[in-house]
């Protein structure tokens, strides 16, 4: 109004309600001229100078490093707008951690705010996943929604008490944390296994990923058509789509679901090559074929990356997801092991598998070991 300082007589109170603080500003040379304030941080501004510590790597806040990583670990569950939302609500939430609301530590480097650790980070990703998804004044189809993403953020990233090690573990969060909505007939999961054992199986992936490839790949597309004029009600229209086999999206896909698990890139790459030799010979794949084989492979290799795969691919809910892992206790899959050394194979030295010469032969070649190391 007239340009003078201010002051604030009496300082200011914290309101939770509008988080921030609450002054009454004076000017000094005019005490008619008086106005109220709410004050906040600027977030955005404190997160540029805030620092994320994950292990012994330090590195600066950002936000296209935290949306990479809630489409690595929640993927499609989440469009990309609930993902941009939950990324926005997560930086609201950091306030709490930085400074004014938490005292800066006077041993960070000039220019640093705050030094958060990456478990603050995943747990206020969790809290905003779960605050949506038991936000009753929403519908049931989004709190359904952001449920499912909750479980596949928990699932590749754990909680405060860290990684879920097995199925036992995912059970007892689903059950202190979503209680009725998982275990809905109340029973827990003691449970007899209907076998004493689990065999484990070893199998030797070949070098350099080999392994056989299909030609195409065909999806199978429902389009809902609208009704009938003569009242019979919806109908419903499949197509076919045959697209080239693409290997790098099939590997992408198992990546997602081994999120969070350890040595992921490796495991993925033999789980991909076990899959293709499953098909091998055969030229033209659906993709429900395709991801049955995953689907098979995870349930053997890991069962936590095993249900995030179920979570996206079959559309499970929680209680859902409650049921398989039971089911996983009492009906254990034979364990499958990758060998870390390549079996030996003459064609070791090829990234690929080699095309099938013109000769014609009398019966398939044999694979037969080299005669020396050097052959």
């Amino acid at each position: 109004m007239c340009g003078e300082p201010t002051s604030s007589p009496g300082g200011g109170s914290y309101s939770v309600k509008e988080k921030g603080v609450r002054r009454r500003r004076v000017c000094s040379v005019d005490d008619t001229h008086a106005f109220s304030t709410i004050e906040r941080p600027n977030v955005d501004d404190l997160l540029a100078k805030t620092q994320v510590q994950i292990g012994d790597r330090i590195h600066e806040f950002d936000r296209a490093r935290l949306a990479r990583d809630l489409d690595y670990a929640i993927g499609d569950v989440l469009n990309t707008r609930s993902r941009r939302a939950i990324a926005d609500r997560v930086q609201g939430r950091l306030a709490a951690h930085l400074p004014p609301m938490t005292p800066r530590d006077s041993t960070l480097p000039a220019g640093v705010v705050a030094r958060l650790t990456s478990g603050v980070v995943q747990e206020e990703v969790a809290q905003a996943l779960f605050d949506e998804a038991n936000d009753y004044a929403t519908s049931d189809q989004h709190r359904r929604t952001f449920r499912r993403a909750h479980l596949m953020w928990v699932l590749a990233r754990g909680t405060a008490d860290g990684r879920f090690a097995e199925v036992a573990d995912v059970l007892s969060w689903l059950r202190e944390v979503y209680g009725r909505q998982a275990d809905r007939m109340g029973e827990g999961f003691r449970v007899e296994r209907h076998y004493a054992g689990v065999v484990t199986d070893t199998w030797h992936p070949l070098r350099n990923d080999a392994a056989p490839q299909p030609r195409s790949i065909v999806f199978l597309i429902r389009t809902d058509l609208a009704a009938r004029t003569d009242g019979t009600g919806q109908r419903t229209r499949y197509e076919h789509r045959r697209e080239p086999f693409d290997r790098g999206r099939l590997l992408r896909s198992v990546k997602h679901a081994l999120a969070g698990r350890d040595d992921h890139t490796r495991i993925a790459k033999m789980v991909v090559q076990w899959v293709l030799w499953s098909l091998g010979g055969q030229m033209v794949v659906r993709s429900a074929d395709l991801a049955s084989q995953v689907t098979q492979c995870l349930r053997r290799v890991d069962e936590v990356a095993y249900l995030r795969w179920c979570v996206q691919v079959r559309d499970l809910d929680l209680n859902d997801v409650w049921e398989e892992g039971v089911g996983l206790l009492a009906w254990p899959s034979p364990r499958l092991a990758f060998e870390p050394e390549a079996a030996r194979d003459p064609r070791r030295l090829e990234h690929v598998m080699p095309e099938p010469s013109d000769e014609v032969v009398d019966e398939l070649p044999r694979w037969e070991e080299p005669e020396s190391a050097e052959g």
